[in-house]
């Protein structure tokens, strides 16, 4: 009984079903490069998390742990007080702390009612380090606003180069 239970509570939290949440979460490119168990690993740890209007889904200046995907509504994105963005349906939040930079960046507010699919950055992370195409399409999202990734700002290549013109010396 107590394991019925704890079912239907992960159920009625979740409140997706598996091909919903396929369906949603594959209509970001980033995650149309994941296989099968990847697309399970982060659907057995999303959750389904509702926002009524004037709600902080993301505080600037604070931890953040957590990727949102925009089920339904719209929100605002502010940073310093200055409204920066109108986010609809179907738009990634959160992904700058996927690069590590683990403190929000800018305010995410609900405008109105907000569905939302709550993914852990971890598992995020921990599927980019297994899959190489994924990390890239990740961090290729973010580096036109936010410079390369630590990791790839200097290749193998890139430091051969610098050291040939001091070994021909």
């Amino acid at each position: 009984l107590c394991h019925v239970h704890n079912f239907a509570e992960a159920y009625i939290a979740r409140m997706i079903s598996i091909d919903e949440f396929k369906h949603c979460i594959t209509s970001v490119a980033i995650f149309a490069a994941l296989n099968e168990q990847e697309l399970m690993a982060i659907y057995d740890v999303t959750r389904l998390e509702k926002f009524s209007k004037g709600k902080v889904l993301i505080r600037e200046g604070m931890a953040n742990y957590s990727l949102y995907f925009l089920m339904s509504g719209r929100v605002e994105v502010s940073s310093y007080g200055v409204r920066v963005a109108t986010v609809d349906t179907g738009s990634l939040l959160g992904e700058v702390s996927v690069a590590g930079v683990e403190v929000a960046t800018a305010d995410v507010v609900a405008v109105g009612a907000v569905s939302t699919l709550v993914i852990p950055i971890k598992v995020i992370r921990e599927i980019a380090e297994q899959n190489i195409l994924f990390f890239e399409q990740l961090f290729q999202k973010l580096q036109p606003e936010y410079g390369p990734h630590p990791l790839q700002q200097r290749s193998p290549y890139h430091d051969l180069q610098h050291e040939l013109p001091q070994l021909q010396h």
